[in-house]
């Protein structure tokens, strides 16, 4: 190569010709032309960029038509009709031509989202843990970073929808708050997800069935042998796996795969020495109570079949209720099988995170509720803060020196972190945390109990243990920029989830 070899040689670009990138047909050479011309004789098709210009003055584009003078475009004496439901020739689109049927394009069915009310709210065990860290932490967390920490987990919030139509009715599970508009399928869900609330499920050792089986059925997904489909637990089974795997019932038998050698047979044979009893957990009764001293008697064992039948019978029906809203988990919401309220669930979490106001209003007036205080940073329309203790300015004249020296270090030092302060302020900064004499935020950051304390955005990357470099007053004038005071603090989550 010419760097190898330590010599600026010049690129010979002679032998690629010139850079003319018209086609051949186009330039002058006559040789070429006649190449062309003697090629499209002998049939072969040109390369595209070597056909020649189509001439729009010929009689095919000029109007001029065999049999007549119709201007082209024209079917009969009706123009072409584009979107008046005709075609050509004015003639009804999707009929019968030359016996046969034109295929009809199917419209995409449009589902509308269930009109209305939806409220994303905080769930109870979630909130009373964020509740618990402000109040023993006293640090002062960002109340819209607190919602979007709820939006970005959907099993701590709870969605509350409530349709504008009254005659609209939910099927409630009471057990666990789930939602339908069938009953059926509250049945089906209550029967999948909770009879093992009531019911024991015991494996039991039993003798090989017997017979002649002349095959076997074999589940298409897990490959496990099921039963012979002539056996009286066929059924049974069939329904087992399915509600194990979480499949519907009718779409499961279509992956079941039959075998018909003896070797699977007698797998399945030697493999079915167990099977499982349901026992209820706590035997309810309408019956009188025993006399003292008799026998307690013994919970039967029950098949699958007879468990199902009898928690349907008498379980069941006390864990259905008709309700006109439904309220359930973000999770479960997200899915549901009613294209209608899904999509309405689905709009009403985009909406909350463009500006989540139903959980801020449903945290301020929990947190309202424990007597938190709330203040906004930097100025009257900065963000606002939530914290156990209200800001209150300490008076340096009548306390004690080393509260003093804390106190003046954080205001000679705006916005500076706790990793700061010398050991000794370290020890007294608790206690003047807790009285709200110095403002620590979620972050580390320390402020002044002013009327709008300073606060800003942690950069990213750095640490919450790792003192920031030495920062002038410029880095507080930042403060007033807006860009600031709306970023989001990807560290919020991060502490909340501790």
């Amino acid at each position: 190569m010419a760097e190898e070899n330590g010599q600026n040689q010049m690129i010979d670009l002679s032998g690629l010709g010139s850079f003319d990138f018209a086609p051949s047909w186009a330039s002058g050479d006559k040789v070429v032309a006649q190449k062309v011309r003697e090629r499209d004789r002998d049939g072969e098709r040109p390369a595209r960029g070597d056909r020649p210009a189509r001439r729009f003055d010929s009689p095919k584009f000029s109007g001029e038509r065999k049999g007549g003078d119709k201007p082209f475009g024209n079917r009969g004496d009706k123009p072409f009709a584009g979107r008046d439901g005709e075609g050509r020739g004015g003639k009804p689109r999707f009929e019968k031509r030359d016996g046969g049927e034109r295929r009809e394009f199917r419209k995409r069915e449009f589902v509308k989202p269930l009109e209305a009310e939806v409220r994303v709210l905080p769930a109870q065990k979630e909130l009373g843990g964020i509740i618990r860290k402000i109040q023993t932490g006293f640090a002062a967390y960002p109340l819209k970073q607190i919602a979007y920490f709820f939006l970005d987990h959907p099993e701590a919030c709870r969605v509350k929808v409530t349709p504008k139509d009254a005659e609209k009715k939910f099927f409630v599970c009471k057990a666990c708050g789930s939602s339908y508009f069938s009953e059926a399928e509250l049945e089906a869900h209550i029967l999948a997800d909770h009879l093992k609330d009531y019911y024991t499920a015991e494996e039991t050792e039993v003798e090989p069935p017997s017979g002649q089986f002349g095959c076997v059925v074999k589940c298409g997904i897990t490959g496990e042998l099921l039963s012979p489909p002539n056996l009286h637990e066929y059924n049974s089974k069939v329904r087992e796996m399915a509600r194990k795997l979480g499949m519907d019932e009718n779409a499961y038998r279509a992956r079941l795969v039959t075998v018909r050698d003896q070797e699977s047979v007698e797998a399945w044979r030697q493999g079915a020495t167990k099977k499982t009893f349901y026992r209820l957990k706590a035997a309810v009764s309408a019956a009188e109570p025993a006399e003292e001293g008799a026998e307690t008697p013994a919970v039967p064992a029950l098949e699958l079949e007879q468990a199902e039948a009898e928690f349907k019978r008498n379980i069941l029906p006390q864990l259905k209720s008709v309700s006109k809203s439904s309220e359930m988990s973000l999770e479960q919401a997200l899915k549901s099988t009613d294209l209608p309220y899904l999509f309405a669930v689905r709009d009403a979490i985009a909406k909350e995170r463009r500006f989540p106001a139903s959980l801020f209003f449903a945290l301020r007036g929990a947190f309202h509720h424990r007597k938190f205080q709330f203040f906004r940073a930097n100025e009257p329309r900065g963000q606002e803060f939530v914290s156990a203790v209200k800001p209150a300015k300490l008076d340096t004249d009548h306390a004690i020196p080393e509260l003093g020296a804390v106190v003046k270090f954080v205001e000679e030092h705006p916005l500076c972190h706790v990793s700061e302060l010398a050991p000794e302020m370290k020890t007294h900064l608790g206690w003047l945390v807790e009285k709200g004499h110095v403002v620590q935020y979620f972050n580390g950051l320390l402020a002044a109990p002013e009327a709008h304390p300073k606060f800003r955005n942690v950069a990213n990357g750095r640490k919450l243990d790792e003192a920031p470099a030495a920062e002038a007053a410029p880095a507080v004038e930042s403060n007033a920029t807006e860009e600031k005071k709306e970023e989001v603090q990807n560290e919020t989550a991060d502490k909340l989830a501790e």
